[in-house]
């Protein structure tokens, strides 16, 4: 999983307005008020200069991040349900559907793990943010100071599994770096999947011939079929030994150039079998 950059001045931006969301407001009133801690201003030193008990500061820490995983403003709508189950490492179950067969319910099963799949790296982004948001919170509760947001938050490239097939995917923001999202897009794809064979014209050309291979055609068929469609390439009479010199040179270079084009059309669809 690759992590994406946004603008250091947008980081800047977005982490002086952080601590102003309504969900951290209510959890730092909680927390104030729990702890009876006072509200520090950027500027007026720590929280520590104002106590007048010892506070357990990782209990505070551990609340904090807790309630975050709480607030509903920060897990995306609709995906409370599946992001709870990623939560503890199960897959959500579909029981009943007013009745439905079974095969019906066993379909929607796998619709359902797959999504989850598919949803997993972004959840595991999800993840990441909350535990950033949590040390926000905490050093803003500590000193007031709002300080820079991660480079890491809005923007996302993975490769996952669908359909049990691998994939790459990128997510993006409107604060998102297009250029290096593009970068890091192609930098996971090469990973994952390798570097893309470049399909030439001569590919091209043995391209019919590989389809007629496909078809169940011999390599005799295919030769036949090629002579016809070149016929200035070969002797006039078939009879004759440097016709089938000819032929069987070609059937060789027909075998060995399907070979190579199978091998790249094997890669390009990601069939391993």
């Amino acid at each position: 999983m690759r992590i994406l950059h946004m603008n250091t001045k947008t980081n800047a931006f977005l982490g002086k307005l952080l601590p102003a969301n309504e969900d951290i407001q209510i959890i730092l009133g909680n927390i104030r008020e729990k702890y009876n801690l006072p509200e520090i201003e950027l500027g007026e030193g720590t929280i520590e200069d104002y106590l007048v008990q010892d506070v357990d500061f990782q209990a505070i820490y551990d609340e904090i991040e807790q309630e975050l995983h709480s607030a509903g403003g920060f897990i995306p709508k609709g995906m409370e349900t599946f992001y709870a189950a990623y939560r503890v490492n199960k897959i959500p179950q579909v029981d009943d559907l007013d009745g439905s067969p079974q095969h019906v319910i066993n379909s929607f099963q796998q619709i359902v793990e797959m999504l989850m799949n598919l949803w997993t790296p972004a959840f595991m982004q999800l993840d990441g943010m909350i535990k950033q948001i949590t040390e926000h919170t905490f050093i803003y509760l500590l000193t007031g100071e709002a300080v820079e947001i991660s480079e890491d938050w809005f923007s996302l490239v993975a490769s996952t599994s669908l359909f049990g097939e691998p994939v790459t995917m990128a997510i993006a923001s409107s604060g998102s770096d297009l250029k290096s999202i593009t970068e890091q897009f192609k930098a996971q794809h090469r990973q994952t999947f390798g570097k893309q064979p470049k399909i030439t014209k001569g590919r091209l050309n043995t391209a019919d011939l590989l389809r007629m291979k496909y078809e169940g055609k011999s390599i005799a068929d295919i030769a036949d079929n090629y002579i016809l469609r070149n016929p200035s390439e070969f002797p006039k009479d078939p009879r004759s030994k440097t016709y089938k010199e000819a032929k069987a040179k070609l059937e060789e270079r027909i075998k060995k150039s399907m070979q190579r084009l199978d091998d790249t059309f094997t890669q390009i669809i990601g069939d391993k079998k």
